[in-house]
């Protein structure tokens, strides 16, 4: 909630980009995001790390003290993931695949550079209104998260 009130702010203040990072494993996690984009009139794009659950398990064991997270915790999330995926509304995703010190996005641009282009697209093509004849897919895509 704080995550989404401090994007909300900067946004109504004038912010071009503003990242959130956050795990958002399940579809509902990133609606109200994708909601304040379409009420600013701000593009939203969606940065999906498609690492493999052994190597956020080896770097995690980098971490120290309270930023360790429980490997049960990683194992749970990686097995209710819901990844982002582009809609006609105009959100985007970037995926990025490979190990953690080397992800590329799918044409083998490296993660950086991908990231700031993805990034200058969204911010030009604002989140639009859902298409009513998608509206009955999306009531049935939040309820089976719910229920999950």
């Amino acid at each position: 909630a704080r995550a989404l009130s401090v994007a909300e702010t900067a946004l109504r203040e004038g912010a071009r980009v503003v990242i959130v990072d956050d795990n958002a494993y399940y579809r509902s996690m990133r609606q109200p995001y994708r909601d304040l984009a379409r009420a600013v009139g701000a593009g939203l794009l969606h940065v999906y790390l498609d690492v493999s659950v052994e190597d956020c398990l080896v770097s995690n064991q980098g971490r120290a003290g309270c930023a360790r997270v429980p490997e049960e915790t990683i194992a749970r999330m990686a097995s209710r993931l819901e990844p982002p995926v582009s809609s006609s509304a105009g959100d985007l995703v970037l995926r990025l695949a490979g190990r953690p010190q080397n992800l590329l996005a799918a044409d083998g641009t490296p993660a950086v550079q991908a990231f700031w282009g993805h990034a200058a697209r969204s911010a030009r093509n604002p989140i639009r209104d859902v298409c009513e004849e998608n509206q009955a897919a999306l009531e049935a895509a939040r309820s089976a998260t719910a229920q999950s």
